[in-house]
């Protein structure tokens, strides 16, 4: 009888651990460095392109582990400005991907790699340093309002005019 109970406890410690593990899995979250306070994407030569953009698609997941995102550029500081352009990022917030709805407009800093340009949620987040502040629409900012062909343009929804 004391055997019979030792493995039925030996059995539920073992589902146990298996639950705890597979538990462990499914729990990723982003996790950032700090944004550099005084070097803006300008003055960085990490980036290949830094604008504003309205974002006209976003494909399902490309691959096991990312998305591509598809904008119309408006305002480019630097970075080659084509009718598109093509982003990937991670497939989900909790790998870091950025998560745009279509027709926002968007400030975009984005390296290259592979042929691709590339962004994520930490880099993104870094818009709002005191350095990159600066390159922000505005009064001050470099990023002057979205210049994009109003042809293109969402029409609002119904009561938000």
């Amino acid at each position: 009888m004391e055997v019979a109970i030792f493995r039925h406890h030996k059995f539920n410690a073992i589902l146990l651990g298996i639950a705890v593990l597979s538990s462990m899995q499914a729990a990723h979250a982003c996790s950032c460095r700090p944004c550099d306070q005084k070097t803006s994407f300008l003055e960085s030569e990490a980036y290949s392109f830094i604008g504003s953009a309205r974002v006209e698609s976003v494909d399902a997941q490309t691959g096991p582990f990312e998305k591509i995102i598809t904008l119309v550029p408006g305002n480019v500081l630097r970075g080659d400005v084509a009718d598109r352009i093509q982003i990937k990022t991670p497939s989900s917030g909790a790998s870091c991907g950025v998560v745009y709805p279509v027709g926002a407009v968007v400030q975009i800093a984005a390296t290259q790699s592979g042929g691709y340009l590339h962004t994520n949620l930490c880099t993104q987040v870094c818009w709002t340093s005191e350095a990159n502040s600066a390159l922000l629409p505005g009064e001050f900012g470099s990023l002057t309002p979205i210049d994009i062909d109003t042809s293109l343009a969402m029409t609002p929804a119904a009561g938000t005019e």
